[in-house]
């Protein structure tokens, strides 16, 4: 694909470099999706949130540990 894109002359070549490129691995279009409706603020049913409370955990040396 590099290659490709370092195609030298118009716009047309690096184009047409780039189908090669891309006929040669089978690349497919992908297919359409139907985009979901919009959402309404009467949508959302549920709220989640998580609440961290910090401790100041005291210094306790691994057993074998040398103090400094």
């Amino acid at each position: 694909m590099r290659a490709a894109l370092r195609t030298p002359g118009k716009s047309e070549a690096v184009v047409d470099a780039i189908i090669q490129v891309l006929d040669g691995f089978g690349i497919q279009p992908a297919e359409k999706v139907e985009p979901l409706p919009p959402i309404a603020l009467d949508d959302v049913r549920l709220i989640a949130w998580m609440a961290v409370e910090g401790t100041k955990a005291e210094h306790t040396p691994a057993p074998g540990a040398v103090e400094q």
